[in-house]
């Protein structure tokens, strides 16, 4: 991901992309025959969207900042040049303000228009999730459109990132994944907007034994209760 061609050849063809702002890093040998001009002790880094289950936390953001920045400066360059039409950028939960700022910089340098993610929640992981239980959250969103000229300090000094806490304070990482997949079926794509997602209430209770004759079916959507989605999100454009 150092390589700003390397990602543009990956990106040949793709019209849209999803990425975050700040990894989970892991520091690992270098595999043989894989870096090229590597020698067989040098170290490289693994990178991971937010967090990974059994993960190892073994390098501080402080010692990072640059490496998550140089990524995203590269990743987003790159997406220039490979012709990308839309990008959904999620803030993972260990983005710091300077870096928030720094990110939402290079996107409004840049001539890609972007869907910047976020939610003022905790984060939190479905561990009962299926692919039938579909959204969980009785999401609240809300846009903010990104108007040419804009400067990343003045959206995020005007831009409430704490909320007002009257909601339930956590959201859950595949409701995150859903919205970001959503956003790019129902929202303009010649626009940029941040988006800000929080969970309402309690989460919705599903029950999958089902006792009709025929099971219910789940081809008609992409994601169960997506359609709830997506009657929100074409009402903030």
């Amino acid at each position: 991901m150092t390589d700003v061609n390397y990602i543009k050849r990956r990106l040949k063809g793709t019209d849209a992309a999803i990425l975050g702002t700040v990894y989970q890093l892991e520091k690992r040998p270098v595999t043989s025959n894989t870096y090229e001009g590597r020698n067989p002790n040098a170290k490289t880094y693994e990178f991971y969207l937010d967090d990974r289950r059994a993960g190892r936390n073994d390098v501080d953001f402080e010692s990072s900042f640059n490496i998550h920045l140089d990524l995203f400066r590269n990743t987003m360059q790159a997406c220039s040049d490979a012709g990308i039409k839309h990008v959904v950028v999620i803030e993972t939960p260990n983005t710091i303000d300077v870096l928030r700022r720094e990110c939402t910089k290079i996107l409004l340098e840049g001539n890609v228009p972007f869907t910047y993610l976020r939610t003022s929640d905790e984060m939190i992981q479905l561990n009962d999730f299926t692919f039938e239980s579909g959204i969980r959250g009785n999401l609240n969103m809300v846009s903010s459109l990104v108007k040419p000229g804009d400067e990343s300090d003045d959206l995020w000094d005007s831009f409430d990132v704490q909320g007002d806490f009257t909601g339930l304070g956590k959201t859950a990482r595949e409701d995150m994944a859903a919205v970001a997949v959503q956003s790019l079926i129902s929202l303009d794509w010649s626009k940029s907007r941040i988006l800000d997602v929080r969970t309402n209430n309690l989460f919705i209770q599903t029950d999958l034994t089902h006792t009709a004759t025929k099971p219910p079916k789940f081809d008609k959507e992409w994601c169960v209760r997506s359609n709830l989605l997506a009657s929100r999100l074409e009402r903030l454009d």
